[in-house]
């Protein structure tokens, strides 16, 4: 049951946020932000869909704090987005997606993870070291020649603008 109402809960946001919220919606919302009432509509669809999809009226709890967080979180992304539109939109959809799990653990029924070993805890280490970590430390230890690369005008290797440009990035 778990992972088929998690389904069903993100097919809903699917939904409610792609499918059921026309061009003249968004620009709206975009314009009056917070004063817009297709803020609100969007949201009660939200709630709506939710126990449409699941045919459960007994999760009104947890379709009733996606609503109020999906309004919230939305309202914020409006108000934000006017320099980062892109970041602001991925923002959003995981701040949804967040607040899912949370209602889950919430109101429902609490997300049981598998017992995990000493591999699991092995290979997340490596892989989250293999992630900034490392391009940090690279960055440093390369920045002696990185230094030297960019003040060199008369290398006997000539240096291609791609990769000056690409060096003056760290």
């Amino acid at each position: 049951m778990e992972t088929e109402l998690i389904t069903k809960l993100l097919l809903a946001h699917i939904i409610g946020d792609f499918l059921l919220q026309p061009k003249m919606w968004i620009e709206n919302k975009m314009q009056k932000k917070w004063k817009s009432p297709y803020l609100l509509i969007h949201s009660i669809i939200h709630f709506l869909l939710i126990l449409l999809i699941t045919w459960d009226s007994t999760i009104w709890k947890a379709a009733l704090f996606i609503t109020v967080s999906h309004f919230l979180i939305d309202g914020i992304k409006l108000t934000f987005q006017k320099n980062k539109p892109r970041f602001w939109f991925f923002a959003d959809q995981i701040a949804h997606v967040v607040m899912i799990f949370i209602a889950l653990q919430l109101f429902l029924e609490p997300i049981q993870l598998p017992a995990v070993g000493e591999r699991f805890w092995i290979i997340i280490t490596g892989l989250i070291f293999l992630t900034y970590p490392t391009a940090f430390i690279m960055q440093h230890v390369l920045s002696k020649w990185n230094d030297e690369v960019l003040n060199t005008e008369n290398s006997s290797y000539p240096v291609p603008d791609s990769i000056l440009v690409y060096l003056n990035v760290f």
